[in-house]
């Protein structure tokens, strides 16, 4: 055992910390029985000192002596009646050794009902004695068993509408945490759960502000700058978002949650830019795959096709990030570089949400909606064009700078989606009243056939959306689409708007592979007008594999001739 200086009499604080670190070393009983004198020793001259009593009981802990541990630490609970170390040691040894229910008697007796206890004491031992609880229903009664009656309801409420959470009950979970928010200021959690509720509500100017005030009480926690920059997007805030982003590259450089968040953000094309270049400064001091992958997603916004390839050409198939990042660079693959070039100069900025590219030899007129990534899928409209380019149709592209589904239809086309709908059919009119077909992926795609149901559309072109915003298998919280679902409505609405809509064809692409798009298409299978178009793939990206197969192609060449007639 390796010695440590006897500090002098006068220095209680040293040999406590001395005979701490040596009770994690010792071993041999020799070097137990001398590390006990020493204890019993330093007991004896500090006796007011509880610490060595917890450092005592440690030592018997470690040496197999668990009920003389048991005892000592009992002592110690009736000496100090009111220290919170103490009962600490005393609750996490109990739930440590499977003991839940004497650790929960104690908490109860001694931490919950001493208004002695400071409250950021109180909810560390509350968190460990809940999480203890595996069982949620065991969890639920565990917290409905707390005497209530005073401001420390506050954390059980929020315990509660944690749970509620994970149950999908929105509703229960809002009104705990404001009955909570009636006892006092609400946990950085409550706070956090609360932003994530009005989110889902559609209540995102009072959600983004929630957050900025987090961001100012919290500006180490990534996961509340990621949330903020979300909340700020959400409402318009692009100068708050790029200061977020900022802050968020400057403080974590190697988070690629937050260039998840920036690829989602409708930034004015400068500040986006400036981003962009920010990340390449750094890249080569990045080794984090996803981080690199977020960055191909934004060089292809930002006409970097070069960089773009080399990410994903370099990515190892390996990679969790591979099932993303292999669909895109086969895509790409596609065609020859130098056929990326964009000849009809569409552009990647959000405030240019309404983009009209006419064809000489155009038989139909197509629409495409812009998903979550501002595109169609992963691919830019600037990339999306040179594909619709080979065929003869009119191209129009719309973006919501809202990223709400077009819920709220396109800025450059009135407010609201009938002011959208009477703008794509004055667009229509002066292309010369060719038949509408509408098109986007995922998001977008759900957007397209929405609005194909609204214009009249002779065919929807859908790759892999969705019919509703509804938790996933995983029960995972997604709460801007939870939003998305409450803003568009349910999966049947669309259904009967689809059934409805007999004239419109819909060609829906999913990957036969993805559980989650299989459930979908076996949904809408029986609808009259439907037809599925299976992709052999296991993700949700039918469309990148679409066009590195030729499928893509293919689809637009049938959907034309049976537009023909």
């Amino acid at each position: 055992m390796a010695r440590a200086p006897t500090p002098p009499l006068d220095d209680p604080a040293g040999e406590a910390a001395a005979l701490a670190a040596l009770v994690s070393t010792v071993e041999r009983s020799e070097e137990i029985a001398a590390l006990r004198l020493r204890i019993d020793r330093a007991v004896e001259r500090w006796p007011t000192r509880l610490r060595f009593r917890l450092i005592r009981a440690d030592l018997l802990d470690r040496s197999g002596q668990t009920d003389a541990a048991d005892v000592e630490l009992a002592t110690l609970g009736d000496l100090a009646p009111h220290d919170a170390a103490v009962d600490h040691k005393r609750i996490m040894r109990l739930l440590g050794s499977g003991r839940r229910a004497e650790a929960v008697d104690l908490f109860a007796t001694r931490v919950w009902s001493n208004p002695a206890r400071e409250e950021a004491a109180v909810m560390r031992l509350l968190n460990q004695v809940t999480a203890a609880h595996k069982d949620m229903a065991e969890r639920v009664a565990f917290l409905e068993r707390l005497p209530r009656g005073g401001a420390r309801d506050r954390f059980v409420d929020v315990k509660r509408a944690t749970i509620a959470l994970r149950e999908h009950d929105r509703a229960g979970a809002m009104a705990l945490l404001d009955r909570a928010a009636k006892f006092g200021p609400l946990p950085p959690e409550g706070r956090v759960i609360r932003a994530d509720l009005l989110l889902v509500n559609g209540r995102f100017d009072e959600a983004a502000d929630l957050a900025a005030a987090l961001v100012e009480e919290f500006p180490d926690r990534p996961d509340i700058v990621r949330k903020a920059i979300q909340t700020a997007d959400l409402t318009g805030r692009s100068e708050a978002v790029a200061a977020l982003l900022a802050h968020a590259m400057k403080r974590w450089p190697e988070d690629w949650l937050t260039l998840f968040r920036y690829n989602r953000a409708a930034l004015p094309f400068a500040l986006d830019r400036a981003t962009y270049d920010r990340l390449t400064a750094i890249a080569a001091e990045i080794g984090e795959g996803r981080w690199h992958f977020q960055l191909a997603i934004a060089a292809l916004r930002h006409g970097d096709l070069t960089r773009a390839s080399a990410i994903l050409e370099a990515i190892d198939p390996a990679h969790p990030v591979a099932q993303m990042a292999l669909p895109l660079r086969d895509a790409l693959r596609s065609r020859p570089v130098a056929r990326w070039n964009n000849p009809r100069a569409v552009s990647n900025d959000p405030e240019h949400d309404v983009q009209v590219r006419r064809h000489d030899d155009a038989r139909a007129t197509c629409v495409v909606f812009a998903g979550v990534q501002g595109g169609l899928g992963y691919l830019p409209f600037s990339l999306a064009d040179t594909v619709f380019a080979d065929y003869p149709v009119n191209m129009v592209y719309l973006r919501d700078r809202t990223n709400l589904g077009f819920n709220n239809g396109v800025a450059g086309l009135g407010v609201g989606e009938e002011a959208m709908i009477a703008g794509i059919a004055r667009i229509l009119d002066e292309l010369g009243g060719m038949p509408l077909v509408t098109a986007g992926s995922s998001l977008g795609g759900l957007a397209a056939t929405r609005a194909g149901t609204m214009a009249s559309a002779a065919a929807v072109l859908s790759f892999a959306a969705p019919i509703h915003f509804r938790p996933g298998a995983d029960d995972k919280p997604r709460f801007r689409a939870e939003a998305l679902g409450n803003l568009i409505g349910t999966g049947e609405d669309l259904l009967d708007r689809v059934r409805a809509a007999s004239a419109m064809r819909v060609y829906h692409c999913y990957g036969t592979g993805h559980p989650a798009d299989v459930a979908i298409a076996e949904a809408i299978a029986d609808l009259g007008n439907v037809v599925l178009i299976p992709v052999p793939c296991e993700d949700h990206f039918p469309l990148q594999h679409m066009l590195a197969s030729g499928a893509f192609g293919a689809l637009m060449t049938r959907m034309l001739s049976e537009l023909a007639g």
